[in-house]
């Protein structure tokens, strides 16, 4: 459920997605959930768990009740940080170049 739950955050609507979704993070997800699968379950594991164990419609509407609530963080500012190599900086003595940061 936890795999399926973080599909779901991450946009995936479909047992297809769901299946790939956690495929392609399956070493990353094994190490933090702690799981030893050889094999991750294939998509229609996923679509009985759907199926079966919970009313999508309900889950839909508890997602989008979660996401639509404000961050509960204590940063109040974000700054976006920008680089770049100044142009005709870079030289034989200095293969790097001038850089300048944005903030």
């Amino acid at each position: 459920m936890v795999i399926l739950i973080l599909a779901k955050l991450c946009g995936q609507d479909t047992a297809y997605g769901i299946a790939d979704w956690a495929q392609q993070r399956g070493s990353y997800l094994g190490e933090i959930l702690r799981l030893t699968y050889k094999r991750w379950p294939h998509h229609s594991t996923y679509r009985r768990i759907m199926e079966t164990c919970f009313d999508q419609e309900e889950f839909e509407r508890l997602m989008r009740e979660f996401l639509s609530q404000p961050a509960q963080t204590r940063q109040s500012v974000v700054i976006a940080i920008d680089g770049k190599t100044v142009r005709g900086t870079i030289s034989q003595n200095d293969p790097f170049g001038l850089h300048l940061l944005t903030a």
